[in-house]
């Protein structure tokens, strides 16, 4: 039988890279059957919430933002799903005129749009965060005037910010997080063997309170 389920977040490990290097994720053996105890487990150290496959919500750029916790539970399944395959040079910005040229494979109702850069492709070296691409602010107005049901944007580089243009990044979020109408983002997807435009995706975000964000693992149905 054909699984028709994809996975579109990358597995955390010792060498899951992060933003700017500057955090880790760690897992330890805490007991092991082969060393004589009774079952194995594992202690997870995530020293920052913005690492992995993950999303960022409002509550990351603004003081009173919403939070994890401030999301029902419908929010993160999407019944229609628009994807793009998007091809991006090293610290390069997505804008709106990269959007126009899909207007018309895309549906007005979109809820979350999935890019696929190729960036991916560099994760295992610094080069995955130090010249990643990013998405120029304007992207955010563009998405709420010509699609208005869009709730998340996901993407397959580390950060919606530009490593190379920081300044600008800062503005991105602003604008996809802006409270009164947020664009959710997820960052540093896994979208290497994504070839199709899915017809639904999940989120499942790790369930912490008041958090700004969350590790998700995303699934793509066919």
């Amino acid at each position: 039988m054909v699984d028709k389920h994809i996975y579109l977040s990358h597995f955390l490990s010792n060498d899951t890279p992060t933003y700017g290097k500057r955090d880790k994720f760690e897992i330890h053996k805490n007991s092991s059957i082969e060393s004589g105890d009774t079952a194995n487990s594992f202690s997870l150290n995530l020293s920052t919430n913005h690492m992995g496959t993950h999303i960022d919500l409002p509550n990351h750029f603004y003081k009173n933002g919403q939070s994890l916790n401030d999301f029902k539970a419908s929010y993160w399944f999407y019944d229609n799903v628009g994807f793009i395959n998007l091809p991006k040079k090293h610290g390069e910005l997505i804008i709106v005129d990269d959007l126009l040229c899909f207007e018309n494979s895309l549906d007005s109702k979109m809820e979350i749009l999935i890019i696929k850069t190729g960036f991916e492709q560099y994760r295992k070296t610094d080069v995955y965060w130090q010249e990643n691409p990013g998405i120029d602010p304007s992207v955010a107005n563009y998405l709420i005037e010509k699609y208005p049901n869009i709730r998340t944007i996901g993407f397959d580089f580390i950060s919606l910010t530009s490593f190379k243009h920081r300044s600008v990044g800062k503005q991105a979020h602003l604008s996809f997080l802006n409270p009164e109408k947020p664009i959710t983002v997820i960052e540093d997807m896994h979208l290497e063997k994504l070839d199709f435009c899915p017809s639904k995706i999940n989120v499942f975000p790790l369930l912490v309170k008041n958090i700004d964000s969350a590790p998700v693992n995303v699934i793509a149905i066919n």
